[in-house]
């Protein structure tokens, strides 16, 4: 699998990762939390955005089982359809 690529938006969430933290990225304007990280704030577009620790708890409303690769590179093993 490629190794996802680092960009300056993303950086704090790799390191924060590698020191076994979660983030999301939030809006000092509007309190706004969110996740891919962005230039800006998506609901207020405010460029006042910070990291906030999250405790990494939650529940699952669903998940989806992916049985074909978007990519070639990500191809592991063939699935078997009968």
């Amino acid at each position: 699998m490629p190794v996802p690529a680092v960009s300056r938006e993303t950086l704090p969430w790799w390191q924060a990762a590698a020191a076994h933290r979660l983030v999301v990225q939030a809006c000092g304007a509007c309190e706004h939390r969110q996740l891919p990280p962005g230039p800006i704030c998506r609901r207020c577009r405010s460029a006042e955005l910070g990291w906030h620790d999250v405790p990494g708890t939650g529940t699952i409303h669903t998940y989806t089982i992916v049985h074909r690769a978007m990519l070639p590179a990500l191809a592991t093993r063939r699935c078997r359809t009968s």
